[in-house]
């Protein structure tokens, strides 16, 4: 099965990027944000379960699998979707302001992402959190970590909230599959040789998931096409049985 986070920003200029290249990739499910409509929109074969707003925001779950339960986290911002046996909370998380409410609210965001997977058995339960996070956790996830020092996505309070998720008995899997890689997934729309990068965008999952990892990777593609999103997907590829 593979799954994919990708944080489209405007599913209405990009639909036809996504489309393509969810069929190319024979993805399963697609975990997308920052749909950025009110518009409902269809995906040739799959089933979709968001929460939208209009201009600003929206998740989305798309899936060649029945959506057996759904639920709204936060509105616009995270919703929860059991496929299989999988439990898949998609987030699209605030980007904050230190110095403003922005940030209170990025922080009381991620209690209620916390607060809600306290529902369930991390240590044995099937559980994918993923999505665009806003947080850069560590050094080796940012192109030039001193330049980004007392930024927000890199204050010690967006990285202590990556800790706590860990601690809770999540994994991110692709530093789990490859500790020393410095890749991307988010790079600025000027920088045109891809550069100058953020790894923002993450699937933490628990261990019953993390043992059938095949593979876990970014793909540039997407971001290379004309009027692309300042995103470009990150893929898991795991044994669902």
């Amino acid at each position: 099965m593979k799954i994919a986070t990708f944080n489209v920003n405007s599913i209405n200029k990009r639909k036809e990027i996504v489309q393509n290249w969810i069929i190319s990739e024979n993805i399963d499910i697609i975990c997308m944000q920052e749909l950025k409509t009110i518009n409902q929109f269809q995906l040739e074969n799959y089933e979709i379960f968001s929460s939208q707003q209009k201009q600003f925001n929206g998740v989305a779950t798309a899936s060649i699998y029945p959506i057996l339960n759904s639920k709204i986290i936060e509105p616009a911002r995270a919703i929860y979707t059991k496929i299989k046996d999988l439990h898949i909370i998609n987030i699209y998380a605030p980007l904050g302001d230190l110095y403003m409410e922005k940030f209170e609210y990025k922080l009381n965001f991620y209690k209620k992402i916390i607060n809600f997977l306290s529902s369930f058995n991390l240590q044995k339960e099937k559980i994918i959190l993923l999505g665009d996070f806003n947080i850069i956790h560590k050094n080796i996830d940012v192109f030039n970590y001193k330049e980004w020092d007392g930024n927000v996505t890199f204050l010690p309070e967006e990285r202590e909230i990556m800790n706590s998720l860990l601690n809770l008995g999540l994994f991110d899997s692709f530093r789990e599959l490859y500790p020393n890689k410095k890749e991307f997934s988010f790079f600025e729309y000027r920088d045109k040789y891809f550069k100058k990068g953020l790894r923002l965008d993450y699937i933490l999952v628990t261990k019953p998931i993390l043992n059938k990892i095949n593979d876990i990777y970014i793909d540039f593609a997407p971001r290379k096409l004309p009027i692309p999103s300042d995103h470009t997907p990150v893929v898991m590829d795991f044994n669902d049985n």
